[in-house]
C-alpha cells in the first residue's frame, strides 16, 4: 500500500471542483481559535480563582441586607391626657463603610446630592473611626424627597448610601415645658471617654439629656439592676 500525502487541504468550490486551501491560512485559523480559547480560559480563571472572594462578597451583599428597625419612642401626655411630645415619620441617610471601595472619590458626589459640605462628612467619619466597620454612620437626618431620589438614582454608583425610616421626636413648637419634658442628644466623644455611665454606648447612639427622659432611663436602669441582683 502506498502512503497518501496531503501537502495541502482541499475544499470543494462552488463549481464542484476541488480547491486547494493554503496550509498557512489553515494554521492561522488554528492559532486564532487557540488564542480565543486561551483568552476565555484566562477570564474564567480570573473570575473563579483570582477574584472569587470579591465576587462572593458582592453576591452575599445582594442576597442579604441587614436593615435595622428602630422602635418608636413613647408619647408623653399630661395628667389630663393631652399630648405633649409626639413622634413623626422621618428618613435618614446612613453610610455603609463595608460597601465602599474609594470613599474619597465619592465624597464630592455625596456632598452635592445630600447638600452637605465635604468637610462635615469627613468630620463625621472621623468621629466614628473607633466604631465597628459594620456599624452604619448617620450622615443626615430628615432628608428631603429630592435627596431620597438622588440616593435611589445613584444606587449603583454609591452603594455605600442607605436610607432608613425612623420615628423622630416632635416637641412643642413654642418650647412649652421644655425644662420638664427634656430632650435626647447624641453621645459625644467626651461622654464616651470620661463618663462610666456611657461605657456600653457606641458613637452615634442617643441618650436622654434631662428631665423626663433622664428620669425614665434612670428608672429603667435601676429596675434592671434590681432584677439582676434578685
Amino acid at each position: 500500500m502506498e502512503p497518501v500525502h496531503h501537502p495541502e487541504a482541499q475544499n470543494i468550490g462552488p463549481t464542484g471542483k476541488a480547491e486547494k486551501l493554503p496550509v498557512g491560512k489553515l494554521h492561522s485559523a488554528q492559532y486564532l481559535v487557540a488564542l480565543i480559547l486561551a483568552v476565555l480560559l484566562a477570564g474564567l480563571w480570573r473570575l473563579q480563582v483570582l477574584n472569587a472572594e470579591s465576587f462572593r462578597s458582592l453576591a452575599e451583599a445582594n442576597r442579604v441586607r441587614k436593615v435595622p428597625i428602630l422602635a418608636p419612642r413613647g408619647k408623653l401626655f399630661d395628667r389630663e391626657g393631652r399630648l405633649l411630645v409626639d413622634n413623626y415619620p422621618s428618613v435618614s441617610c446612613y453610610l455603609l463603610r463595608e460597601q465602599v471601595k474609594d470613599l474619597d472619590a465619592d465624597l464630592p458626589l455625596i456632598s452635592k446630592g445630600l447638600h452637605i459640605p465635604v468637610e462635615q462628612i469627613q468630620a463625621t467619619i472621623r468621629r466614628f473611626q473607633i466604631a465597628p466597620k459594620y456599624q452604619p454612620i448617620p450622615l443626615k437626618q430628615d432628608i428631603t424627597p429630592d435627596e431620597q431620589a438622588f440616593i435611589a438614582a445613584h444606587r449603583d454608583e454609591l452603594p455605600e448610601l442607605e436610607t432608613l425610616d425612623e420615628q423622630r421626636r416632635l416637641y412643642p413648637s413654642d418650647g412649652f415645658a421644655a425644662h420638664l419634658i427634656g430632650y435626647v442628644g447624641e453621645v459625644s466623644e467626651q461622654m464616651l471617654a470620661n463618663d462610666d455611665r456611657y461605657a456600653l454606648y457606641s458613637p452615634g447612639d442617643t441618650t436622654p439629656s434631662s428631665a423626663v427622659p433622664t428620669a425614665a432611663a434612670t428608672s429603667s436602669s435601676t429596675a434592671t439592676a434590681k432584677s439582676s441582683a434578685t
